[in-house]
């Protein structure tokens, strides 16, 4: 007689029931015999070893010391038969029950998506974990019950790049609607957009589907149109280095990008060079800062923190700034993906949720 593998039979002795270990043992040892003659010892010891573990079934298995058998199958089975029975005796009791549970689960399925959805603004962007903001506080000076403004002085993003030497890039920004009309067309539209200054596409890499973002501000009369805005204006045809005049200034059209996620909170269809502005250009060359007209956003550099830069700026603000109006001011630093949920902010830009 030829002995099957070992171990695959001490594994069975090992979980089989001890009122069914004889016969099946028996039985197995009688069928492997056989398949030795017929197809040789590896084949049948590889097929021994596929019955035992077929063999592994809770109807097979001894049960636990201490603890009686359990036929969970049947048990499950009662339990749905118990309650398929008091549901057709109380069918309105039921009907209320099932009811309650289904718009249960589906208000917190639902209550949860929105809020995923809500907690996942501006994390689109591969370096959003970089990217912050700068808040005004300006103590005495309440407009609509808050005192956070979102509007700082046009040198700031230039200072900071300056003197804190933990910012890669910072840039000034400014939005509004504004009317283009190409110069190749007798159309019109009426569009949302941002101006930002030169390092606007460095502290925001949003994606380019035409151009190079690096250069798309190199030049002050420059224009980044959205793949929706550009389909709009152009019909398809290549606008790139074409002229579209915005709110009576000339632009050129230097790149297009893929359009903004709705997961942004900044929306927008184009994005004009801020230094074509002469406004701005005013503000900027002034000796002290005097007015908190554009927003203020930097990055930082990958292994920095912004541990002090809030104090950094707190010197430039005491170092430039001319109060003229006994509003004493305070900058804070916010992160990018806290903007969207932020609603104490006068003058902020693009859309919020609430936290509430």
């Amino acid at each position: 007689m030829k002995t099957p593998p070992k171990a695959a039979l001490y594994f069975f002795r090992w979980f089989c029931h001890p009122d069914l270990k004889i016969p099946i043992e028996g039985d197995l040892m009688e069928l492997y015999d056989e398949r030795v003659e017929a197809i040789g010892k590896r084949k049948a010891d590889w097929k021994f070893i596929k019955d035992v573990l077929l063999l592994f079934r809770r109807d097979i298995i001894k049960p636990t010391e201490g603890t009686y058998r359990l036929n969970i199958y049947g048990m499950i089975k009662n339990y749905f038969k118990v309650t398929l029975r008091s549901m057709l005796r109380q069918k309105l009791y039921s009907s209320i029950n099932i009811g309650g549970l289904v718009l249960g689960l589906t208000s917190f399925i639902t209550i949860s998506l929105y809020i995923i959805h809500e907690y996942s603004y501006d994390r689109f962007l591969p370096n959003s974990d970089r990217i912050y903001r700068v808040i005004n506080r300006q103590s005495n000076n309440n407009f609509l019950g808050k005192n956070n403004y979102a509007v700082t002085p046009a040198p700031l993003p230039s200072a900071m790049m300056e003197t804190c030497p933990e910012v890669a890039y910072a840039t000034a920004i400014d939005d509004y609607h504004a009317l283009l009309s190409p110069n190749q067309s007798n159309q019109h539209f009426w569009e949302y957009g941002l101006f930002g200054d030169r390092n606007f596409f460095n502290v925001f890499p949003y994606e380019f589907t035409v151009g190079d973002r690096s250069t798309a501000f190199e030049n002050k009369n420059s224009i980044v149109l959205t793949e929706s805005l550009a389909l709009k204006i152009s019909n398809g045809v290549q606008i790139i280095g074409e002229s579209i005049n915005l709110d009576g200034n000339d632009f050129v059209v230097t790149g297009i990008m893929k359009d903004v996620p709705v997961y942004s909170s900044m929306q927008f269809n184009f994005v004009a060079n801020l230094e074509a502005d002469d406004g701005f250009q005013s503000y900027f060359h002034r000796e002290k800062w005097s007015s908190n007209s554009y927003r203020t956003f930097f990055s930082i550099h990958n292994n920095s923190t912004i541990t002090d830069i809030e104090e950094k700026l707190g010197l430039l603000l005491e170092k430039n700034w001319v109060d003229l109006n006994n509003y004493p001011q305070h900058y804070m630093v916010e992160p990018l993906s806290s903007i969207h949920l932020r609603s104490d902010v006068n003058f902020d830009i693009g859309t919020k949720g609430n936290r509430q």
